[in-house]
């Protein structure tokens, strides 16, 4: 049976995860360009799931400021893709240290407590 998936806009293509959301009327400049799509490039659901979350608080907040409402979709992905490699490189680093400092002995670093 197959299991839903808790996170919004998180949507999986063979094996990478895609975010996918759709911009607020708000933000969006036209009916034709609301919605925004961007690959996660990780095959890790626990990865994914982190960072899905985290680009949907960064678009809820951007709803909600009064001074980004005029931002064009130009700007808005940029502003995604680079917070999306800045949270690869993150994780990249993470793994790096703990497998230099030896805490990866049979645990995932990413799944929940």
């Amino acid at each position: 049976m197959a299991r839903r998936r808790d996170v919004q806009n998180l949507l999986r293509r063979g094996n990478i995860w895609y975010w996918r959301p759709r911009l607020p009327v708000s933000l969006s400049q036209s009916d034709l360009n609301r919605k925004l799509s961007f690959s996660l490039r990780q095959s890790d659901h626990h990865r994914a799931r982190f960072m899905a979350r985290r680009l949907n608080t960064m678009l809820a907040e951007m709803r909600l400021r009064r001074d980004l409402r005029a931002t064009r979709q130009d700007g808005l992905k940029a502003l995604f893709k680079a917070e999306i490699d800045r949270m690869n490189d993150m994780m990249d680093d993470l793994v790096t240290t703990a497998k230099a400092t030896g805490s990866m002995q049979n645990q995932d670093i990413w799944k929940p407590i």
